[in-house]
């Protein structure tokens, strides 16, 4: 995109909520090539865990019992496969924790960001956990 349009100026990307929920935050990505390196090493993490064949449950912290009496996870609300998913799936990840390939998406964690000042609406870029 960004040599199709090298002559258009230059070329932002935001990830904006637009609900009361999300405060209609905007962030923004202001450093174009860390956000390229970024993207380049969560594919190669990817890419290692799926030749690997490591697909490793990581169900995050217990948050008692969900909809349809089934247990809840912080991560699982994210999954499409939660109601298809062992429903003792912290046993299996405890089980499994020491194979290989059981922890890569220890890669994909980013360092935690000092505040950024983002407001609803637009502002300052960066904005909890980001990018993204």
């Amino acid at each position: 995109v960004r040599q199709r349009l090298a002559d258009a100026g230059q070329v932002t990307a935001a990830y904006w909520f637009i609900s009361p929920r999300g405060r209609f935050l905007r962030i923004e990505v202001a450093d174009a090539e860390a956000g390229d390196q970024r993207l380049a090493g969560v594919v190669g993490v990817v890419n290692q865990g799926i030749l690997a064949g490591a697909f490793p449950q990581v169900p995050g912290e217990d948050e008692g019992w969900g909809p349809a009496r089934r247990p809840a996870w912080s991560n699982c609300r994210f999954c499409d496969y939660h109601r298809i998913c062992p429903t003792g799936r912290d046993l299996i990840r405890e089980r499994k924790r020491g194979e290989p390939g059981a922890n890569l998406h220890q890669k994909l964690l980013l360092e935690p960001s000092p505040p950024s000042g983002g407001r609803p609406g637009g502002g300052p870029q960066g904005g909890p956990g980001a990018p993204g």
